[in-house]
């Protein structure tokens, strides 16, 4: 009798130390290593200063003291802004988070390190929100790894991180990558034949923070459309029905930018030219898409070979768009998506005296990804075989490469005088490069360098009425002996607009300095009465009726200051002022508060015949410092000889 066993069969063991996660463990790692990888990359900028042209707009509104309350919150949604080159700009969201980050900064020194700080943990939160995104579209980890890194590490995303006045555009990527995730989930809730009121809600909301963060993505319902063209293949009335509220919000920030832009002069006409501006633009943004070398923080509008590389590329992207419906839905949907995600930002076009920068082109490269990664996942046979395993290593070779560059250029975005360095460097011949060149050298200090460059612009552009500006006001600023030789520059730039307030005050100190106190009067009063909250002009004014013996009118200038801004320059005008007038008991009382806000105006009290006067009265003589000022010290020693004069002959 043939007995029977059961015999126990277990299952296959994995070979020891084989990692096999889970797809979604899979994500979640190379998320964090995108992340890292971002970080890494961009981290020089967390020590840059404030040197993105735009920045100095809104070094007022970030360094002045915050109180959190909701009339401070609401009041954001109540104020534009009005960068240069812009037009007008409403961007609440953006300026609300740039309130949170001064809110957790704390204290002065730290302020820029915080705002550089959320600018690029908001760009390693996009890079991660596009891999998944492309992960959504692609079945393949490796390319929307790849894909995701290229567009993260591309140089032109360096401007909109060094500058912490492009937070709206980092911002409002953010609000429109989850506002694409939320319609990719609604789609593929109606297509199971559900109603995702949710999804959509939460769709036309995030789609609303992008638009109240940066108005350039009002055309993102545009996108969706395009997606649904292909490679979603949703046809039929719903798929416009369900944006009509994202419509209605496009065409009212539509409405309030032109309403912005209405009461803004344009710096260029509205003529034949606009469509060699536009085509200009169009083709300097793509060659920097495709071909990211030379960045800078401004481009010049080229005439010659430039222009013509410009044009020439303007008019290739647009055949190719007009042909690619019949070559492959996808490429005319990623093309598409690149003028969806661009047009807007021509906008612009008439405020700019160059071409527009490299901060649009931040988001330019998510619509065409998404069409790589469909329509790999289409032809997933493709993806395995020894030519895609070529791309995927070149186009590795190319974030690697990305990688590099972008590294190197943060680096030139630490000060502004670096920045314009490299941009003279690059732009030899264009004036406008040196100007900028100029104004970082006054902010650092170095006077001798701006006015070789100062110099240098006005040889490149001698009736640019900015180059004769800078050339005067750096003159100015090298002290008394310079003076005499910027009231040239200073008039010729005055010249092209009479009504330039700078320019006018400027003038009028070179004058005052210069022993020509009635013009000099003539045009400070001028800049006052077209900026009269300015308290520069207000002290330069004061300090002029001084010199011209009318301490009353002084008097009045000095005060309205004071009732603007506490300034030891203003209460040593005012000492002076009221010493002019026989009023020692407040002249003390000015001259104490100008030394106990600035120790160096006992110094600079000994330059005033008026004080030195009262050096004898209770009070002045621990105010009034003549041992460093040799003229100051001269003046006492005559008046005291003229005293015993007097003394003896009586």
């Amino acid at each position: 009798m043939n007995s029977t066993r059961n015999v126990m069969v277990s299952p296959p063991r994995r070979p020891f130390g084989v990692f096999r996660p889970s797809p979604g463990a899979i994500s979640v790692y190379l998320v964090i290593v995108i992340m890292l990888i971002t970080g890494a990359t961009f981290g020089p900028l967390l020590t840059a200063s404030l040197a993105h042209p735009d920045d100095r707009a809104y070094r007022v509104e970030i360094s002045r003291p915050l109180v959190w309350t909701w009339s401070e919150v609401g009041s954001v949604f109540a104020r534009a802004h009005y960068p240069p080159g812009s037009g007008g700009s409403y961007h609440p969201l953006a300026t609300l988070s740039m309130l949170v980050d001064h809110r957790l900064a704390g204290y002065t020194q730290a302020r820029v390190f915080q705002y550089h700080f959320t600018n690029l943990w908001l760009h390693a939160l996009n890079a991660a929100m596009l891999f998944l995104l492309l992960r959504r579209f692609s079945a393949s980890f490796l390319w929307s790894f790849l894909l995701a890194l290229l567009a993260s590490l591309h140089p032109a995303a360096v401007e909109t991180l060094a500058g912490i006045s492009q937070r709206m555009m980092v911002l409002g990527t953010f609000f429109s990558l989850l506002a694409l995730h939320s319609f990719l989930t609604a789609a593929e809730s109606c297509r199971a034949g559900h109603r995702p009121y949710l999804a959509w809600t939460a769709t036309t909301l995030f789609y609303l923070a992008a638009v109240l963060s940066k108005s350039t993505f009002v055309a993102l319902p545009i996108l969706m459309l395009l997606l649904d063209l292909w490679p979603l293949r949703r046809t039929g009335r719903g798929p416009l029905v369900e944006k009509l509220p994202m419509v209605v919000i496009g065409l009212a920030a539509i409405a309030v930018q032109i309403r912005l832009q209405m009461p803004i002069p344009a710096v260029q006409p509205a003529d034949a030219d606009a469509a060699e501006l536009i085509a200009r633009n169009w083709g300097s943004f793509l060659i920097r898409l495709v071909w990211p070398s030379g960045l800078s923080p401004m481009y010049p509008i080229f005439e010659g070979l430039r222009g013509w590389a410009e044009f020439t590329v303007a008019a290739s992207f647009a055949t190719m768009l007009l042909v690619s419906w019949r070559i492959h839905r996808g490429l005319f949907v990623g093309l598409a998506g690149v003028v969806v995600l661009l047009g807007p930002a021509l906008m612009s076009i008439p405020f700019n005296t160059n071409l527009i920068g490299d901060g649009p082109l931040y988001a330019a490269l998510i619509a065409p990804l998404m069409a790589i990664a469909a329509a790999l996942a289409t032809r997933r046979d493709v993806s395995r075989t020894p030519l895609a395993r070529i791309a995927a290593l070149c186009v590795a070779g190319l974030v690697a490469l990305s990688a590099v560059t972008t590294f190197a250029h943060t680096y030139d975005w630490h000060s502004p005088r670096t920045l314009y360095q490299c941009v003279v460097r690059q732009y030899p011949t264009w004036s406008r490069a040196h100007v900028r060149l100029v104004e970082a050298c006054i902010a650092d200090n170095e006077l001798d360098a701006a006015l070789i460059h100062a110099q240098k612009a006005v040889e490149i552009a001698p009736n640019d009425p900015s180059t004769q500006f800078y050339l005067g006001t750096v003159l100015l600023l090298n002290g008394d002996s310079g003076c005499a030789e910027a009231i040239g520059p200073l008039r010729r730039a005055l010249m092209t607009n009479s009504s330039w307030i700078e320019c006018l005050q400027n003038l009028g100190v070179a004058l005052a300095r210069s022993g020509k106190l009635d013009e000099a009067i003539t045009n400070l009063e001028k800049a006052r009465n077209l900026a009269p909250n300015s308290v520069g002009i207000r002290i330069a004014l004061g300090n002029a009726y001084l010199q011209a013996k009318r301490p009353a009118s002084a008097r009045s200038e000095f005060q309205e200051a004071l009732r603007l801004r506490t300034d030891p320059d203003i209460h040593l005008g005012l000492a002076v002022a009221w010493a002019a007038n026989d009023m020692p008991d407040m002249a003390r009382r000015h001259l104490a508060a100008a030394v106990k806000e600035d120790a160096r105006m006992a110094v600079r009290a000994a330059r005033y015949p008026e004080l030195l006067r009262l050096r004898g009265s209770p009070g002045f003589a621990e105010l009034i410092d003549v041992s460093r000022d040799a003229g100051a010290l001269e003046a006492v020693r005559a008046a005291d000889l003229e005293t015993a004069r007097n003394a003896g002959g009586s």
